[in-house]
């Protein structure tokens, strides 16, 4: 477990270096945007975000797969370059097809979301297509283990979205803050695409196979249980909620996804390091809890501190307006460790090829967001449903995990 946690420390420095950049610079963009908008549009901005994050978090099992290619197939970087340019056209297709669909839904999306501005769909539609580009060249390089590159990648996308969102937010509004995540995101993307070697176009015979197409399938569930119950419950309170405590919900959502994206020098390796173990017979249970263990403790100090100086931090960050928001980020804290606990138990289980386990706790992380708009909580009790499915669902597909063996790796 020690040599673990030491090969943990080595691998995850260069990713903790640029995450702690990368997570201060989306502050900026973020606390400025909530400044410059104020609570009502920047929960429209937070509701734009959400959707953003289901759809693309719900193609993340081409991440995964994408790790698990490039994982295996470390010695050979002809695998992994020949997708750079597959990958790029495969998200414009993906943009235009996006961008008819909101075409077609114009009116009842900025009817639920109380969206005043066309622009933000049209200026979400490239944003989408842009994303799925990076997290799938973002899965190639962690899956290459070059984690140094993925941190320099995250801190072009932040601090070029920083630099820009002011004067995008000023001119446009909440359309200008959209684009500004758009235009780091492309950024990331173009040094990614070059850092794999540039565009190319030939790929190797056989690819994909059996064991890359059971590794995306499981993915499936695990990515829609943990993107829904993030991010639809900002969406589901915006249907019935006050604008401005929804508003205040989003702005505890923004810290803790930067509290979340702060643990990504312990969880990114993890795939990886699991897939490459496994193929040389070597013991990974001591990785995975490198792994959980220090995300399980750093959460719960989060969750205390959010406790004595929620309001403080809130009100800190962005101005005082969003003070009250402070009594809702203990529960967003915990909901977001639970949910961490289950993307890491699951992630582990994809890697060992334990697929079948994280099939009940996925369901019932999603029936717990599910029955948001049914029963209609205030905010504080939403984050604590969304919670208590998590946590009980990352405990049973651990324990689940421990009773099945995995296949043997072929």
């Amino acid at each position: 477990m020690w040599s673990e946690f030491r090969i943990q420390i080595k691998q995850g420095t260069p990713l903790a270096f640029g995450t702690v950049i990368a997570a201060l610079c989306s502050y900026v963009a973020l606390a400025t945007s909530a400044r410059l908008l104020g609570p009502a549009e920047f929960g429209v901005l937070g509701a734009i975000l959400a959707v953003l994050s289901v759809v693309a978090v719900a193609l993340r099992p081409l991440h995964t797969s994408a790790t698990h290619l490039a994982a295996r197939a470390a010695s050979d970087r002809r695998v992994v370059s020949g997708l750079t340019g597959p990958l790029l056209v495969s998200s414009i297709a993906l943009t235009c097809v996006v961008a008819i669909a909101f075409a077609l839904l114009d009116d009842p999306l900025t009817s639920a979301l109380h969206i005043q501005d066309r622009r933000v769909l049209w200026v979400a539609a490239p944003l989408i297509g842009l994303q799925v580009w990076w997290l799938l060249e973002s899965g190639l390089i962690a899956g290459m283990q070059r984690f140094h590159l993925f941190a320099l990648d995250s801190i072009a996308d932040a601090a070029v979205r920083a630099l820009v969102i002011a004067p995008l937010t000023l001119i446009a509004g909440v359309a200008g803050s959209v684009a500004a995540y758009a235009t780091g995101v492309a950024v990331a993307g173009a040094l990614g695409a070059a850092q794999l070697g540039g565009l190319r176009w030939r790929l190797p015979r056989h690819v994909f196979d059996r064991e890359l197409l059971d590794v995306g399938g499981g993915s499936i569930l695990l990515t829609l249980a943990i993107s829904a119950a993030q991010n639809l419950d900002v969406l589901f309170l915006r249907t019935y909620a006050d604008p401005e405590a929804v508003g205040r919900y989003a702005a505890c959502a923004t810290i803790g996804n930067f509290l979340f994206a702060l643990s990504a020098p312990l969880y990114v390796p993890l795939y990886p390091r699991t897939v490459r173990a496994l193929k040389e017979r070597l013991p990974t249970l001591p990785i995975l809890g490198s792994v959980l263990l220090p995300f399980a403790v750093t959460g719960v100090v989060a969750v205390g501190v959010s406790w004595a100086f929620g309001q403080f931090a809130t009100g800190l960050f962005f101005g005082a307006q969003f003070a009250p928001a402070g009594d809702v980020l203990p529960a967003y804290f915990t909901k977001i460790v639970c949910l961490g606990a289950l993307f890491i138990v699951g992630q582990y289980a994809l890697a060992t090829r334990r697929s079948p386990t994280i099939v009940p706790g996925t369901l019932l992380a999603l029936a717990c967001v599910s029955v948001i708009p049914v029963i209609r909580p205030e905010p504080f009790q939403a984050a604590m449903l969304c919670a208590t499915g998590g946590g009980v669902a990352s405990i049973l597909t651990l324990v689940l995990q421990r009773s099945r063996s995995a296949p043997p790796h072929s």
